[in-house]
C-alpha cells in the first residue's frame, strides 16, 4: 500500500528510467522534513520516469511524484506521469507538499489524473516550467492547477506550460491567498469542451474571474487562451505541431522517446 520508490533525507540521489506503476499510493516520493529549516537534502533528480495506475482509488493525498521539505538543487523532469485516481481529495500529477523549496518540475508530460496536474499545498522558490497536462482533473475535484499557499510564506512560479483539460475549472484555490504569491506567464491553456476559461480572483479563493482581471495583477501577461495543437493526444504523442501558439511563446518540445527502462539495460 506504499510508494513506488521512498528517497527520505536524500542528497544527489537518482531514480531514473523506471516503470513504477500499480501502486495504491504515490509513485515516488521525496523529500520528508516539515517545516522551512535546513536539511540534508538536496540535488536529488527525478528523471525519465514512466509512472502511471497511482492510488487506484484505495488512498488519498497522493501523486506519481510527492514532494515534502526543503531540498534545493532538486529536479524533476521529463517524466510521464499517467492514470492516477484517488479514493477522495488528491489524485494528483505532481504535488509540492509542506514546505517544499528549491525545487524544479520541468518538461514533464502528466495525462489523465483526477484531480490537478500540479498542487502545491505550500512552499517556497518552486518553479514549474514546460510541463504538459492533458486531460488532469478529469473528474473536476479541484482544478488544472491547485494551489493552497499562504501568502507570503509561499510561492512559486508557473512559466511555459501547456494546460488542456477535457472539461472543468482551469484553477482552484483553497483559500483566498491561494494564488496571492506566484507568478505565471506564457502559458497555454485550454478547455476542449469549449467551456469558458477563469483565472483567480485576486484576494479571494474564488477562480472564476476573467482574463483580462488577472492579467491586471500582473499574471499571464503574455499567456494565450487558445488551441495547442497536440499532434496525436489520443495515441499519446504530444508533440506540439508547428503552428502551436505554444511553441511561439517559448515552449520546447518534450522528447519522450526514451521516458522509462532503456532496452540495452535488459
Amino acid at each position: 500500500m506504499g510508494c513506488g520508490v521512498l528517497v527520505q533525507a536524500g542528497y544527489q540521489v537518482t531514480v531514473a528510467h523506471n516503470e513504477i506503476s500499480t501502486f495504491h499510493y504515490t509513485g515516488v516520493s521525496v523529500g520528508w522534513t516539515w517545516n522551512y529549516e535546513p536539511t540534508s537534502n538536496g540535488e536529488n533528480l527525478v528523471h525519465k520516469n514512466f509512472i502511471h495506475t497511482i492510488g487506484m482509488g484505495d488512498l488519498s493525498d497522493l501523486g506519481c511524484v510527492y514532494h515534502l521539505g526543503e531540498d534545493y538543487g532538486t529536479e524533476i523532469s521529463n517524466n510521464i506521469c499517467a492514470n492516477v485516481t484517488s479514493y477522495d481529495y488528491g489524485g494528483w500529477a505532481f504535488y509540492t507538499d509542506q514546505a517544499s523549496a528549491g525545487v524544479v518540475i520541468k518538461d514533464n508530460v502528466a495525462y489523465d489524473t483526477k484531480c490537478a496536474g500540479f498542487h502545491q499545498h505550500w512552499g517556497m522558490d518552486v518553479l514549474f516550467t514546460n510541463n504538459m497536462l492533458y486531460n488532469v482533473n478529469q473528474e473536476e475535484c479541484d482544478g488544472g492547477v491547485r494551489s493552497s499557499t499562504l501568502g507570503d510564506v509561499s510561492s512559486f512560479t508557473f512559466t511555459l506550460n501547456v494546460v488542456s483539460l477535457q472539461k472543468g475549472p482551469m484553477f482552484a484555490a483553497s483559500s483566498q491567498l491561494g494564488f496571492s504569491n506566484v507568478s505565471f506567464d506564457n502559458n497555454v491553456y485550454y478547455v476542449q469542451d469549449g467551456q469558458t476559461v477563469t483565472f483567480p480572483c485576486a484576494n479571494s479563493a474564488n477562480c472564476d474571474c476573467t482574463l483580462a482581471s488577472w492579467r491586471a495583477s500582473g499574471h499571464d501577461v503574455h499567456s494565450q487562451v487558445a488551441d495547442p495543437q497536440i499532434a496525436s493526444p489520443s495515441t499519446h504523442n504530444f508533440t506540439l505541431l508547428p503552428s502551436s501558439p505554444a511553441l511561439a511563446l517559448g515552449f520546447q518540445q518534450i522528447d519522450t522517446s526514451d521516458v522509462g527502462p532503456r532496452p540495452s539495460e535488459f
